[in-house]
């Protein structure tokens, strides 16, 4: 069904500033993701932390390029 092929290719993702110390690349992770599930369409939505807005941007530009 032409439906159930649009809700599959649709991914939404928060984006915080993490969590895990200075060797956590965020956005490099996002990155990966968007590309091993390549939705037809994708969303990056940020946290309410100032930071992590710049975060959401990168790995949009990273992955279209």
């Amino acid at each position: 069904m032409e439906s159930l092929d649009l809700m599959t290719s649709l991914l939404i993702l928060t984006v915080g500033t993490g969590t895990a110390g200075k060797h956590s690349d965020v956005a490099q992770g996002l990155a990966n993701t968007i590309r091993q599930v390549q939705p037809r369409k994708f969303q990056l939505v940020p946290s309410a932390s100032e930071k992590s807005a710049p975060v959401a941007e990168w790995p949009t530009e990273a992955v279209r390029t």
